[in-house]
């Protein structure tokens, strides 16, 4: 039993911080067919706001073009710091499987790669912060309302990730 522990320990390490990114990956490339589960090779979009969700956005909260552009030239911005976060979190993941391979836990490589795995949760949860951050002080009262009220209805999604099309 006690050696299961090291590798249980990596399995909730490594599903606590699915979890905690979960909707960034899953969204990751939806712009890829718009499936919204897979991790492709490219990266139209970040943190969700495909060139589809943005124009949806402008069209339910009723953007103006100003607004528009200052939400894409946002998310152009913000791109490289979530492919390194990303990018981060996909080589602990590796580094975390690698640890446990072949029955024999290396202790050491597997503290290192969830230490990592954590650092790139946290970049990736502070980056989403502030981009929610930012993307609120470009809306009026009554848009950022009419926001939080979509936000509130998306989790009628099975995955959690819808706009409230519902929530007028």
């Amino acid at each position: 039993m006690s050696s299961n522990i090291p590798r249980l320990m990596a399995a909730l390490m490594l599903g606590a911080g699915v979890a905690a990114a979960g909707p960034v990956l899953a969204d990751r490339d939806a712009g890829h067919g718009g499936c919204g589960h897979k991790l492709h090779a490219g990266m139209p979009h970040a943190f969700g706001y495909s060139e589809a969700k943005i124009e949806h956005m402008a069209k339910r909260l009723d953007l103006t073009g100003e607004q528009v552009s200052s939400l894409r030239k946002l998310v152009d911005n913000n791109r490289p710091r979530l492919r390194k976060a990303l990018d981060q979190m996909a080589e602990s993941r590796g580094q975390i499987r690698s640890s446990v391979k072949g029955g024999k836990v290396d202790d050491a490589q597997l503290r290192t790669a969830a230490d990592n795995q954590g650092k790139a949760v946290a970049e990736m949860i502070v980056l989403r912060v502030q981009m929610k951050e930012a993307i609120d002080k470009l809306l009026t009262d009554a848009q950022r309302k009419k926001m939080h009220h979509m936000m509130m209805y998306r989790d009628h999604s099975p995955l959690g990730r819808g706009w409230g099309d519902h929530a007028d």
